[in-house]
Parts: structure tokens; C-alpha cells; sequence
């Protein structure tokens, strides 16, 4: 008679030193594979490819897998909008602060307009530094203008002229 495995409920997924247990039925759902697959995984006969490692720490440790997010934390509000979808949140990490979608979507709007509104000032200041450098230039030869009439005057008119 065959000797039955003992079936396990929960894969072990290791994140920076940190064991998180999820249950079979939770990844065969969220990352859809077969509960067989997990099984495979947990007893070392078989590894979780990059792209599914990936995702699953995403999904279930909130790791956001990509440079200078290092410090940010994808968090589970255990709320659901409208659609009965679940709600995530960002969040530093050691830190109580979260953005939720709707913030970071405000915070993406203000800065897309902020970089628009110092487009538009860049544009401004480069006109009026080309008109600064027009009647800068227009100044100088205005200046060597006047020098060429002045040379141009006997002496005596320049005199009573400074009168």
C-alpha cells in the first residue's frame, strides 16, 4: 500500500528574512495555478518561476519589486470598492503613513500640473530674457549713435549743448 503525503495548506514564501504563510488556495486563485504546482514548490521538487515569484510578492507581501521603491510596502485595507475588488494601499515602510489609490492619483495629477505650470514659466522667462537681450542690443546701438552725432558737432555746440 502506498504511503499518503501529508498535504500541505500553506506554501512558505521568504521576503527579506521574513516567512509569510499563505494558503494553497489563496495563490492557486490569485496567481492561478494548480494547487498540485504549490504542492510541487513547498516539497523543493519543483520551483516557482521568476515572473510568478515576482507576483506572489507582490500579492502577498507587498514587496513592490522595482528600483528606488525599496522602501514602500503594497498594503491589503481589508476594504472593497463598489466591485467587491479589494482596496491596496502604499506604505513606507516602519511608517503608519498610506497613500491609497486616490491619493497617489491626486498626488500624479498635482505634479503633472505643477510640471506644466513650470513649462509655461520656462517659455515666459526665455521670452522676456530675448526681449531683455533685444533692447540690450538696441540700447547699444542707440549709445553708439549718439557718440557718432556727438563726434559729428564742433566742440563749441557740444559745450553749450552740456549747458
Amino acid at each position: 500500500m502506498q504511503k499518503k503525503s501529508k498535504k500541505i495548506n500553506y506554501y512558505t514564501l521568504t521576503v527579506d528574512g521574513i516567512n509569510h504563510q499563505i494558503p494553497v488556495s489563496d495563490i492557486c486563485e490569485r496567481v492561478g495555478v494548480h494547487p498540485k504546482t504549490v504542492w510541487r514548490w513547498q516539497k523543493g521538487t519543483q520551483r516557482p518561476d521568476k515572473t510568478t515569484l515576482e507576483l506572489m510578492k507582490i500579492l502577498f507581501a507587498g514587496v513592490i519589486p522595482f528600483p528606488g521603491w525599496e522602501q514602500f510596502r503594497i498594503r491589503d485595507t481589508n476594504r472593497q470598492t463598489y466591485h467587491k475588488r479589494p482596496i491596496y494601499a502604499l506604505q513606507l515602510t516602519g511608517s503608519r503613513i498610506e497613500l491609497n489609490p486616490s491619493q497617489i492619483q491626486n498626488w500624479s495629477w498635482t505634479a503633472a500640473n505643477e510640471r506644466d505650470q513650470l513649462t509655461y514659466i520656462k517659455k515666459q522667462l526665455e521670452a522676456v530674457m530675448s526681449e531683455r537681450d533685444a533692447i540690450q542690443r538696441r540700447s547699444t546701438v542707440l549709445e553708439m549713435e549718439v557718440q557718432r552725432l556727438r563726434d559729428q558737432l564742433p566742440k563749441a555746440e557740444v559745450i553749450q549743448l552740456k549747458r
